[in-house]
Parts: structure tokens; sequence; C-alpha cells
């Protein structure tokens, strides 16, 4: 009986993701393909763990037949939480291996959600303005103090890295136009404000690639 109520619990806690992601070890939310983001903001430390999180799906360019036989190759992850964006030469078609993977590196870039920080009317998130060239520090990526991406293996179609930095501004979108900021001249009357802010995070993933 005990253990029926146990279940029952974590069923009804799983849409708060307790019973589901925290309970299981980083080893294993990573093993399922999922990813483990981690960031202080403002003193507190904020975690965001998701298992089973989804594929590296190959990316084309618009207006194209977009799969594995495209001379073109490039991968994004997207949810609710994060986004990762990887161009490689196209030299990675039917070639996927660490090395090549990491010989073939074009750049990349990524965008993450805030939610403490959103309103009703606006959605705080940091995305750089330059993309990332290479797999190693980079001190010169526009809103950021220090910037690294690191891949670490491909073993059996999944794809591991770790990145890292210190996040020095935000965006946040708003769709306030009482605001002072805010102009109704801005397209589809938006308006985007930079919050400074010292925000390290670490990010590890790994995902399945879409080859």
């Amino acid at each position: 009986m005990m253990k029926g109520n146990i279940a029952l619990s974590c069923i009804a806690l799983a849409m708060l993701a307790a019973c589901d992601s925290h309970s299981k070890t980083d080893d294993e939310v990573l093993a399922s393909g999922g990813y483990i983001l981690e960031y202080e903001l403002d003193g507190q430390n904020y975690e965001v763990r998701q298992e089973n999180a989804g594929q590296f799906e190959i990316s084309c360019p618009v207006n194209v037949t977009c799969d594995a036989d495209f001379n073109y190759r490039a991968h994004t992850f997207s949810d609710d939480n994060l986004s990762m964006y990887m161009s490689f030469s196209s030299e990675l078609v039917g070639n996927y291996s660490y090395s090549n993977i990491v010989e073939n590196f074009s750049y990349t870039y990524m965008r993450i959600e805030v939610p403490s920080l959103d309103s009703d009317n606006s959605e705080v998130y940091f995305q750089p303005l330059e993309v990332l060239r290479d797999l190693s520090f980079d001190a010169d990526i526009h809103r950021t103090s220090s910037f690294r991406l690191d891949l670490h293996d491909f073993e059996e179609g999944y794809l591991s890295g770790t990145w890292t930095g210190i996040i020095t501004e935000l965006t946040e979108e708003t769709e306030d136009l009482s605001d002072d900021d805010c102009h109704a001249d801005d397209i589809m009357g938006e308006c985007y404000e930079v919050i400074p802010v010292t925000m390290p995070f670490t990010l590890r993933f790994n995902f399945e690639v879409v080859q």
C-alpha cells in the first residue's frame, strides 16, 4: 500500500517535474538524452533538468528539401527553456563521428529562457549577438564575459558536451506600450530592453543526433 501511495504521489508531482527528473541522478538524466542547465541570478541558484529532451535535428535553409541527403549540415534543438544551433561543413554529411564533428564544426549559438524575470506581457532571455566560432574559450562574445563550448563525445548516436560562461546582459522583449522605452512604431508593437546582470551558467547535454 505504501508503494502504491508513493507511485500516485509521483504521478501527481510529475507535472511539476519533481518525481520525474529531480529524483534521478545527473548521469541518469543525461543518459536518457537530456540536459541539465544551472545558473545563478541575484544570489539565487536555478536548475533546469530535462530528461528525454528530444533530438538534435537536421536544420537546413528555407525552401529546400531538408533531409539526410541534402548537401548542407546544421543541427538545432529547442524547447521551452533552451535553444541550440550548430553549423558544420557539408563534409559531415554521411560521415558522423566525434572527430568529424569537431573537425567540421563551423559556428554555434544558443538561447536561454529566464522565466523568473518574465511578466504578463514580457519575456526575458539570453541570446548573444555573435556566434561562437571556436570550440574553446571566447571572451569576446557580446553580452558575456566568458563563453565556452566543449564537445566531449559522440557515442551510439548521442553528442555530449558542456557549455559554460558568465552572462552580462539579458534581453527583455515586451509589448508594454506604456513603457517609456517602448515605442509604438517598433515592429509588431514590441521592443527590446537590456538587463545588466552577472549570471554564471553551466549547461550539460547529451542529445541524440539525427544523421
